[in-house]
């Protein structure tokens, strides 16, 4: 009895045995997929780190074409300044040509109002000559 109680007892180890590598097996198992997870994770964090670069690279840019932008807003509102003053001369000057022609037509106008009114005068009275002498 007693070879026989060994015999169980015997593969019932064996048995256990059996599991406890079978254990082993899935253990290592385990143990590859948490290492590829690992690697995984270690591959993420570098992931995380380029998109962190590069984010940071994208702010410098920003900054840069920001500043850009505000020195071509300052140059465009100075050129828009000058423009604006220059318009205002221009209209301030024409408005005084304009002024400075009408008085000078004016003046011609009435020196040729004056010449045409002594010329017709002579002509009225060269006229009357004219018709006296023809009554005559």
């Amino acid at each position: 009895m007693s070879d026989i109680v060994l015999n169980q007892i015997l593969e019932q180890i064996q048995s256990l045995d059996k599991h406890m590598q079978s254990m082993d097996k899935r253990l290592d198992s385990v143990d590859k997929r948490m290492d590829n997870m690992g690697n995984k994770m270690e591959n993420m964090d570098k992931q995380i780190d380029d998109v962190g670069r590069q984010i940071n690279s994208l702010d410098k840019q920003i900054g840069t074409i920001d500043s850009t932008f505000n020195h071509f807003s300052t140059t465009v509102n100075t050129r828009f300044d000058t423009i604006e003053a220059t318009l205002e001369r221009i209209e301030k000057n024409n408005h005084d040509d304009v002024i400075a022609m009408l008085k000078t037509i004016a003046t011609k106008h009435d020196r040729n109002e004056n010449e045409v009114l002594a010329v017709n005068r002579r002509l009225h009275r060269v006229e009357g000559v004219i018709e006296g002498l023809s009554k005559q």
